[in-house]
């Protein structure tokens, strides 16, 4: 595939980074592989300091209060983001239509 580089930054698309911790842990070269397309592509990469996981292996185990703390964390994180790109899809789904069950 090949990127090009936009030019312009007044058009660079701003997209708040969801890392998770099972790309982190286990796959860190996908996270990396990503951001240098996200960059390549001109974005303006947002990654908040204080995320950590979306919950969704908290929840798989019952841990439902330690969930919630995960939940609430990741919507305060990237609760006025526009744009948020995951790295991972069971994370991402976790996200998108687990969420409003809590």
């Amino acid at each position: 595939i090949r990127l090009s580089t936009r030019k312009d930054e007044e058009d660079n698309m701003k997209i708040h980074l969801f890392q998770q911790c099972l790309i982190d842990m286990f796959y860190p070269h996908v996270g990396m592989a990503g951001v240098e397309v996200l960059e390549r592509l001109g974005c303006e990469l947002v990654v908040p300091k204080k995320q950590v996981c979306c919950g969704q292996m908290f929840t798989n185990s019952g841990y439902n209060d330690a969930a919630m703390d995960a939940i609430k964390n990741t919507i305060e994180c990237f609760e006025n983001a526009e744009y948020v790109v995951s790295m991972s899809g069971s994370c991402a789904f976790a996200i998108r239509d687990e969420y409003h069950h809590f």
